[in-house]
């Protein structure tokens, strides 16, 4: 006869199979079917974005980001001249 400790290391065994076997599924569906746009992105100081789509069409496209201009600090308080001002 089988004990419960038999009959639960059983379920685990068969748990973690049908674990492993979903896994598997799952990488072999990915693999056969790629999603139809893949997106890769390099960096660099210019940038280069890649677009795949399917197995037979690749776009490259490559740009070059602005320099970042130093934006005026609105919240410093600077000097007030009170007279420019009408008080």
């Amino acid at each position: 006869m089988i004990g419960p400790l038999n009959l639960l290391l059983i379920g685990v065994i068969l748990s973690l199979l049908a674990v492993t076997l979903l896994a598997a599924m799952v990488a072999v569906k990915k693999r056969r079917d790629p999603s139809p746009c893949q997106l890769t992105e390099r960096d660099s100081a210019v940038k280069q974005l890649e677009l795949t789509h399917g197995n037979q069409q690749r776009y490259v496209v490559a740009y070059q980001l602005k320099p970042e201009t130093k934006q005026p600090d609105i919240l410093s308080r600077g000097k007030v001249n009170f007279r420019d001002l009408g008080g």
